[in-house]
This record gives structure tokens, sequence and C-alpha cells, in this order.
């Protein structure tokens, strides 16, 4: 009977430790029960920050990006048969005006069909485009001003303007 009181005597104690001490009497109990001799490691203390080492990357702050070229595309593509004004369109760049003029079978006499186009940046005038006189217009005009406009349009017959960023 010593020989089995020898095997479970161990286990007694912790059990008696763990109801009178709790958690702490279970690591204190465990400890001294050890077949083990304990022993301390020296560990180094971690720095705060790590210093890159030949074979990481460097860490490089980015400069925020450049603004990139205006890309070319159609930015107001619009028709109408008479008078009005475009929708707001935006360049950053040089552009493209592209605009026709058809009175060919309407009421508009023969000779008496013209356009006229106007730059406006809000109301504010910027520039006539164009003030051209005929039944029949098909003409590109290359423009350079920078931002976001309206063309007032002036016409008896059916039209058609395109700004195309280049």
């Amino acid at each position: 009977m010593s020989n089995r009181w020898s095997e479970i005597a161990p286990l007694a104690i912790i059990v008696v430790g763990v109801l009178a001490f709790g958690a702490l009497g279970v690591a204190a109990l465990t400890v001294v029960f050890s077949t083990t001799t304990p022993t301390a490691t020296h560990v180094e203390p971690q720095a705060a920050f790590s210093t890159p080492q030949s074979d990481q990357p460097a860490v490089v702050e980015e400069a925020p990006p450049t603004p990139l070229p205006e890309v070319a595309g159609v930015r107001l593509s619009v028709s109408g048969s008479a008078a009005g004004k475009t929708d707001p369109f935006i360049t950053a760049g040089p552009w493209e005006l592209h605009y026709t003029l058809n009175c060919a079978g309407t009421a508009v006499p023969e000779g008496a069909g013209g356009i006229g186009l106007t730059l406006l940046d809000g109301t504010r005038y910027v520039d006539g485009l164009a003030n051209d006189r005929g039944d029949q217009i098909d003409e590109r005009v290359q423009r350079t001003e920078v931002g976001t406009f309206v063309i007032e349009v002036s016409a008896p017959c059916p039209w058609t303007v395109q700004v195309t960023a280049i």
C-alpha cells in the first residue's frame, strides 16, 4: 500500500493545493513535484524597431503621385436642331472641337444656313469658336483652353458638336 500511496500522493497534494490556493497553488505545487530541474534561459531584449538587413528591402517613402497628362477621349458629344447650350465638359490639355451643320432638306432657305459657337466658362465669355456660313459644314479646330466649359450653339439647322481631348 505504501508503494501505491507514493504514486497518488503528488496528485492528492495538487488537488488540495487547487482547493486551498486556486491556480497559483497548482503552479507552485507543480514546480515542487516536478521531476525536472528548472533552468533559466537568457533572452535578448527585442528592439522597438528594426534596421533592414542586407537581405531585406529598405522601406522607401513614396512621393505623392504626379498628375498624368489627360488621356485622349471624347469629353462632349451632342447634337441639336436649334440654338442652345451644351452640358459642361472638362479639359486638362489640348482638345479638338469637331462641329457639323446640315441644312439639306430643311425649311431653311438655301444659303441661309450657318453656325455660331461660343466658348463659355459658366456664363463668362471665353472665346468665339466658330461663325461659319453655309448649308453643309464639317470642321475641326484644335484648342488649348483648360477648365470646365460649355458651348453656346446658334444654328437654324441640325448640328453636332464633339470635344475630344488630344
